[in-house]
Parts: C-alpha cells; structure tokens; sequence
C-alpha cells in the first residue's frame, strides 16, 4: 500500500519524508490519546499522521 506523503514546500536537512509510511504503519494499529512530538522541527510526521491529539 502506497501512502501519499504531505511534503511542505519549505525543505530542511533532517526531514522524515521517507520514514512516515514506516511510521505511520506502526502507529495505525495503535490506540494511543495523543501524539507527543519532543523534536517539531517542521512537523512532518505529527502533519501525516494527523492525531486528535498532539503536543508539539
């Protein structure tokens, strides 16, 4: 299953673009309240993910 990544258009060294179907498989199946995201930076996997949740 292909997951279509939302990239912002603004690039930086670091960005988790190729790891957030990875992640992203391994939180679906997870029932967690909320997602806490310690290193923001340009909030790439919190933005994918799109939790209820999230504390940035």
């Amino acid at each position: 299953m292909k997951t279509t990544v939302i990239v912002p258009t603004i690039k930086c060294q670091g960005m988790k673009t190729k790891l957030v179907s990875s992640l992203k498989s391994f939180a679906d199946p997870l029932n967690f309240d909320r997602w806490i995201e310690p290193f923001c930076g340009l909030g790439l996997v919190a933005f994918n993910l799109q939790p209820q949740k999230a504390l940035y």
